[in-house]
């Protein structure tokens, strides 16, 4: 959690767009949407975003790859990522 927590802290946002460039071997430019608001995992408590699972995979249903609605939440136990956010807070 404290690792996410720093990736995700504005005043690191250089040098962690530096390490995922290094790590996709990639310029650091084409990185620079990581961690930032475009980035799907910006949440600083490492919470997986829902909503945002949720809708694709109503578009894979849409476009023919999965054959039934799946309900994400049914299936989403986020208790751990809670209780971790709540003791670092």
């Amino acid at each position: 959690m404290r690792a996410v927590r720093w990736y995700t802290d504005p005043p690191n946002h250089e040098e962690a767009v530096a390490i995922v460039a290094r790590l996709n071997k990639a310029p650091p430019a084409r990185m620079a949407w990581a961690f930032g608001e475009r980035d799907q995992y910006r949440d600083p408590n490492g919470t997986p975003n829902i909503a945002a699972l949720q809708n694709n995979l109503q578009l894979q249903k849409q476009v023919g790859f999965l054959k039934d609605d799946i309900d994400v939440k049914k299936f989403s136990d986020l208790s751990m990522v809670t209780e971790a956010a709540k003791r670092l807070g």
